[in-house]
């Protein structure tokens, strides 16, 4: 199950600057060249055996000559280290700083070349300075040992060398994502993307030879605090599909900066395949190692293959929602009275479940057996669903701010219709407690503010809590609060938090504290946006501070 997935973090290439560059903020510097006077992006059991997935991690911040920069290398172990945790993949190369020279990239990609076979996939990711010669429209990679002088261009790595590395690999996949300025000119950047994203058009896409780029900007200069590395690492995070393309990550990445413009596009003379993509494979409990496939039909997908004896379950489903099998996510959802097929599940008995769009989770009453090459059949009935349809039914409950909504809780807020699985909002009848934000002096991804934006948040806090080894913190408290038979409490973002103050607090409703209340809305390492329910005011707190606690669900 180890091999799944194979990441190849690379990164646009670019050279930044004149003479000697004097600003520690950008990671690049357009200059032109110019003369002294001017001066100054399903397969059968019998499917032949998945390929590696390899990635190769490039990242900068502290170079003998040039500016040094904030968060390229702390970016890449990030990301390092959401692939191990969350995706398949069987081996991590790292440069770093006085690692990362000239000939140390070379040698890398010679090495690649020769290790690599038919059937891997290469993910590449590079965070540094890069630089455009704009007097011969040259991009470039600016390693650690490289001069500042931008005619001599000492150990300055071109685009085009980067380009011919990666034609030369055997891999069939290759996904290069930079985060360095001046990245555009090696690839044919595209506005014509997949009509429709499925699983035919993955086991069409899979099976052919990709070489694919998503760049944090193209000919304009990149800040040094990334926009683009952070959008990255929350889709990665965020991301529940059991798989995940370079489209897709583009499309969640584009609508997160605003700094840059990012493109995807395919590398240019690179022997990319017309429709052909990389993919990364999400690790989820008892997942099976395979290619997709269109209902029916069986993929011979090279590079992937079932690894254990799979069959299917036909799912009959009184409630919509998302099919569970074993308490594990399949990312397959299930209409209300309709039935789905969930292919790939491990041979034995199996327990499956549908969590529903309110949360609740309605299992099956008994555990199908599954058999190797088989498709047996299993049944969740809502026991309300059971009796028979009274034509003169009321509507479906509507909530206004101040009702008790389904956990018990006080609504606080209706968007007016249902979307995204919820239309309401509402806050438990009283404090989960009292608690420490956490990950103090420690950067996060849950920077979401808008209303919608707690529950994922509150999920990113609760992995970095985890991953740091922190308890008792106040994500913690929501995630572990439960109330009306719920259990889908959350952290809420600040404007979440200042719709719950305006709507509940100000009107005497909800029982609250004269006292701060934490928000799941980071600002930076040190702080977060929480707002004193005494005065009103809204601010930055400090994350080692006490805060009150308020759990808040959606549905």
């Amino acid at each position: 199950m180890k091999k799944l997935v194979l990441f190849a973090a690379l990164g646009c290439a670019v050279l930044a600057a004149a003479c000697a560059p004097s600003s520690s903020e950008d990671r690049g510097v357009r200059v032109a060249a110019r003369t002294a006077a001017e001066a100054a992006e399903e397969a059968p059991a019998e499917a032949s055996p998945a390929g590696r997935q390899y990635a190769l991690l490039i990242a900068i911040d502290r170079y003998r000559a040039w500016p040094a920069l904030k968060k390229p290398v702390a970016d890449a172990r990030d990301i390092r280290d959401i692939l191990k945790e969350r995706y398949y993949i069987d081996e991590v190369i790292e440069l770093y700083n006085a690692e990362a020279t000239k000939g140390n990239i070379i040698k890398t990609f010679t090495e690649l070349q020769k290790k690599l076979d038919t059937q891997d996939s290469l993910f590449i990711y590079y965070a540094g300075h890069g630089h455009l010669d704009a007097a011969s429209n040259a991009g470039f990679w600016v390693p650690v040992d490289a001069g500042t002088d931008v005619y001599g261009q000492e150990n300055w790595l071109p685009n085009s060398q980067i380009r011919g590395y990666i034609s030369q690999l055997k891999s069939i996949h290759v996904f290069l994502a930079s985060d360095a300025c001046f990245s555009g000119d090696i690839l044919n950047t595209t506005r014509a993307l997949p009509g429709q994203i499925d699983n035919e058009y993955y086991r069409r896409a899979y099976a052919l030879q990709s070489r694919q780029v998503l760049t944090s900007g193209s000919s304009e200069t990149v800040p040094d605090e990334s926009e683009f590395s952070r959008a990255f690492k929350v889709c990665l995070r965020k991301n529940e599909a059991p798989l995940l393309d370079p489209v897709g990550i583009y499309n969640d990445v584009r609508l997160s900066v605003s700094a840059t413009t990012p493109l995807y596009g395919t590398l240019n003379q690179a022997n990319h395949q017309e429709g052909a993509t990389f993919l990364f494979f999400r690790r989820t409990e008892g997942a099976v190692r395979s290619a997709p496939a269109p209902a029916g039909e069986a993929a011979a997908v090279p590079g992937l293959a079932a690894e254990i004896e799979t069959g299917a379950i036909s799912v009959y489903s009184d409630v919509a929602g998302s099919v569970l099998i074993d308490g594990a996510e399949t990312g397959t959802r299930v209409k209300a009275q309709g039935t789905v097929l969930v292919r790939n599940v491990p041979t034995g008995a199996t327990e499956i479940a549908v969590r529903g769009e309110d949360g609740r989770i309605t299992r099956a009453a008994s555990r199908p057996v599954v058999r190797a090459g088989r498709t047996v059949s299993a049944e969740v009935r809502n026991p309300a669903a059971a009796k028979p349809a009274v034509p003169s039914a009321p509507a479906a409950r509507e909530y206004a701010p101040g009702d008790v909504g389904p956990g018990g809780g006080i609504v606080f807020y209706d968007k007016g219709s249902s979307s995204g699985g919820w239309r309401y909002l509402e806050a438990a009848a009283q404090d989960a407690g009292e608690a420490e934000w956490g990950l103090y002096d420690k950067n996060t991804d849950a920077a979401g503010t808008a209303v919608g934006d707690g529950k994922t948040n509150t999920r990113l806090i609760l992995e970095a809590l985890r991953r740091e080894g922190e308890t008792g913190r106040a994500a913690q408290l929501c995630a572990a609060f439960e109330a009306g038979g719920f259990t889908d409490w959350f952290l809420p973002s600040k404007d979440e938090l200042v719709l719950m103050y305006r709507n509940l607090k100000l009107k005497g409703l909800g029982n609250f504290g004269d006292r701060l209340y934490w928000s799941s809305s980071s600002l930076d390492a040190e702080s977060v946006a929480g707002r004193n329910f005494g005065d009103g005011k809204l601010a930055a707190f400090y994350k080692d501070s006490p805060g009150r606690v308020r759990a808040v669900r959606a549905f």
